[in-house]
This record gives structure tokens, sequence and C-alpha cells, in this order.
């Protein structure tokens, strides 16, 4: 894969590379991770705007929405309050988050967002910000470049950067008589992995802005592995309490309930690991005692589960991690040693359940869920009767 192969001595290459072969190189890179720094120059600020970013992408040649798999984890440390936040695409799945505001998209629920109007170059996943510093992005870019005549593109090998050898790519983008951008791109002559890239947009315009970037060449010690699972660990909080959207949750039926494990308030601590079946009909309640209709909730729940003609196994689930938020919501409660868990953020964020409560999950006797309920309604006693007695049916 090394396109940039040096003589022995570490003298200059055998031949200056094509840009098209740099793009493929770059676009074939399996595993990568490194870190950047990423400096915004203004004429209106007399210093520059600073990121620190950690980058990881994966080769995805099969993939039609973006040439790699990726996450990429940024912080602002310039300004007054600190800010930071992440994207990642896998899959035809999207996810960015600010601050507290996360957003997802789903290639099977909203194609349009992955390609708007048919122009997969506008999509969420190829638009999400510093995605352009990916070394299989920059080979997309050079690859555009290498079709497109109003890039004027320079390449020269053998230039020591950072006390390596370097393959410099630089140029200018000439749109309707003026110079829209120049840029220049090192990258290491062994590895190609890019090494630095210094960016002017609208030179000698009132828009003017340079952007410097700076990679830290760190060799990635562990295959990579993007995908939710990782991502849930790596950002659990930013899953448990700022995720809106119900995409996981609608669809969990037909599939096998996830693990659901916390303490409870009689001390002990509640475990149902996924796979692992109930053997009755399972009525899943997430809830949060900060919720106005909560205690209307759980009456309504435990008066279903007193009337439906089968047994049925009811956990309620609280994201609330004090025993003293929960335990006034019980105190006349009409079930036998109900399942009351706290802390149930691990189970919200894998179930899908989001920001919003209250949600009821009903799981078959063999642990798949077979329907659920999002929200309060006055009638909610006689779905969760009727859902109930399909789950025992299936």
């Amino acid at each position: 894969m090394l396109i940039c192969a040096l003589m022995s001595g570490g003298s200059a290459m055998a031949a200056t590379p094509t840009l098209e072969a740099l793009a493929d190189g770059l676009m074939a890179v399996p595993c990568y991770a490194d870190s950047c720094s990423y400096e915004v120059y203004l004429p209106s600020m007399s210093d520059p705007v600073h990121y620190d970013i950690f980058l990881e992408s994966t080769a995805a040649p099969t993939d039609t929405l973006s040439p790699a798999d990726y996450e990429i984890n940024w912080r602002l440390t310039t300004a007054s309050t600190p800010s930071a936040g992440f994207s990642a695409y896998f899959n035809g799945n999207h996810f960015r988050f600010r601050d507290t505001r996360l957003q997802e998209y789903h290639i099977e629920a909203d194609a349009s967002s992955f390609a708007p109007a048919g122009d997969v170059t506008r999509g969420v996943q190829r638009q999400a910000q510093f995605a352009e510093l990916l070394p299989q992005y920059i080979g997309l870019r050079f690859r555009s470049m290498a079709a497109d005549s109003a890039y004027s593109v320079r390449i020269a090998d053998g230039v020591r950067a950072d006390g390596r050898q370097c393959v410099r790519i630089e140029g200018v983008e000439r749109r309707a008589g003026y110079d829209a951008s120049e840029f220049t791109y090192l990258l290491d002559a062994a590895t190609l992995m890019p090494v630095a890239i210094e960016l002017e947009n609208n030179p000698g315009q009132l828009g003017e802005q340079s952007i410097s970037v700076h990679y830290s060449l760190v060799t990635p010690t562990n295959g990579c592995r993007i995908d939710m699972e990782t991502l849930l660990e790596r950002h659990s909080e930013a899953f448990e309490r700022y995720r809106t959207d119900a995409y996981t949750l609608e669809t969990l039926p037909g599939k096998i309930l996830p693990r659901i494990a916390g303490p409870t308030l009689g001390g002990a601590r509640y475990v149902h690991d996924e796979g692992e079946p109930f053997g009755m009909p399972a009525v899943i309640v997430f809830a949060d005692s900060r919720v106005g209709t909560t205690p209307e909730l759980i009456h309504a729940v435990e008066q279903a589960a007193l009337l439906m003609p089968v047994v049925a196994k009811v956990v309620f689930v609280f994201v609330d991690k004090r025993a003293e938020d929960v335990e006034p919501l019980f105190a006349g409660t009409m079930l036998d040693q109900p399942v009351v868990m706290l802390n149930g953020g691990a189970a919200v964020r894998d179930c899908g359940i989001g920001a919003v409560t209250p949600v009821i999950i009903f799981a078959s006797p063999s642990g798949k869920v077979t329907d659920y309920i999002r929200g309060f309604n006055q009638d909610l006693g006689k779905f969760v009767i009727e859902k109930t007695v399909e789950a025992y049916n299936l």
C-alpha cells in the first residue's frame, strides 16, 4: 500500500507519485488513529481559534455514503466557555454531539439526510465537522481535484518537514476568475499519513480565512473498532442524558431485550441478562420521579397487573439515583414486593429510551421484545393489559 516508497538510506523517492495514486493510497488506509491541533485565523481576531481533535477511522470501500467509518472527538479550547463534542459514522448511522445536544441519523429512517436531492456529497455524514482531516477523506478530495480543471496542483517529493521525509501537495482552486482557495498538504513519505495541512480560503478577499492543522503522528496500537457498542461505551453520558431520538426503541420489537441491571430500593441488585428468559410476559416500565405523571403511571401499571388474566413480571426502572426520591412513590403499592430499580441510565441507553419518559417495554416469556408504549395517557392501564396478553401468546 505504500505508494511513496523511499530509496535505501532515506534518499529521494523512486518516482513522484500522482495525485490519483496518493488518493488511492489514502482511501485504502485500513486503520487510522491520530490527534491534531486545528487553528483558524481570521483578520478580525488577534488570536486564532484553537481546537484539539482526536481522529479515528477505517476504510469503507464498499460504502457508497462515506469512504470511511469514523469517530471524531474535538474540544474548543480558546473560547471563554470551553466547548466539546464528537461525530461518528458507520454502516448508515451518523451521530453528532455538541455540548448538550445529540443528533442522530439512520439511513433506514431518513435516507434523504445522507444524500439530499440525491447528492451524497451534501449528506450529514460527509459534512461532519473535521471529517476532511481523515486520510480517507483527504484521498477523496485528491480524487475530486484530479478530475476538476479548477484545481492547479503541484506535487513535490523528498521534502523535509517536522524531521521526516514528506510529499508536498500544493495548489490553487480558481473559480469564476478568482482564487477560491490555496492549499498545502504534507504527507509522510513512507506511510502517507497526513503531517500538516495549510489552507487559505478566499485569499485577499473580505471573507479571508486561514486554517493550520498539525498532526501528532501517533501510531495506532489497537485495531480500529467503530460501532454502536464502542460509541455507547465512550460517550455513555451523552446518550443517557441527551438522547431524544426514538430510532433504537422503534426497532427494538422482535429483538432480544438488552441487559437491565442496577440497584433496587430494597438494597439488592436486579440483573436480567440479554437473552435470559423471563418465564412469563414482562412489563418493563422506564420512569423518572421528576415527571409529574409518574404517580399516575405507577398506579395504572399496578392496576393493570392485578386485573390482567396472566401473571406478568413487572419491573420499574428509574433514571433516579437516590432511593429517597423514589421510595415515596411506592408507599401504598398494591403489588407484592415489586422490582423497583434505580440508576437505570445504562438500560435507558441500551434500549433507546431517550430523554423522555415514561416508556413501557413488553417482552415475551423468552425475553424477546414484542411492543412498547411511549408517553402517558388515561387509557394506559387498558393498553398495558392488551400488550401483556399479546406478549404472553407469542
